[in-house]
């Protein structure tokens, strides 16, 4: 079950394309299309208008768990365009946790917690607060936690 919501399914599977390079826990990989890695077209500002992309996966060793985040550094607009962006952002980070393209491409984050983190440069507005909410509660039923990191600027 997905979060409600003006969601399309992406027209490919949804498969992290990890670089061959990749060794350890701290490893951190930004701009990857979750569908086609290329690290040099995601534009961090705008990422919510990508959402078949895959803003950065980390390893966070104070709480020993694996972060997916979505970064959110352009003010909010709180159209109904956005939410819908939002929402299938969020709806395919979940499918490429429980599909297993995270323990695939990072066969360490097998048995570890799991958060997607939102990193919003600005205060949310009422109806982005709403669908992260619901996306909470939905994601917790999985085992992954859902939070809103605020980065001031």
């Amino acid at each position: 079950m997905l979060i409600d919501g003006a969601y399309a399914p992406p027209k490919q599977p949804i498969a992290f394309v990890a670089p061959e390079e990749q060794e350890g826990e701290g490893v951190a990989r930004t701009g990857q299309d979750i569908n086609d890695a290329d690290p040099d077209t995601l534009n961090m500002q705008n990422s919510l208008k990508n959402p078949e992309k895959l803003d950065l996966v980390t390893f966070d060793a104070a709480g020993a768990e694996y972060v997916l985040i979505i970064s959110a550094m352009s003010d909010w607009d709180d159209s109904e365009e956005e939410q819908a962006f939002l929402l299938q952002k969020i709806n395919n980070y979940l499918r490429f946790v429980i599909d297993g393209g995270l323990a695939e491409h990072y066969p360490q984050s097998k048995g570890r917690p799991i958060r997607v983190q939102i990193d919003s440069a600005s205060k949310l507005p009422p109806n982005v607060g709403r669908i992260i909410t619901q996306a909470q509660a939905l994601l917790s039923q999985h085992g992954i936690r859902l939070c809103v990191n605020l980065i001031c600027q």
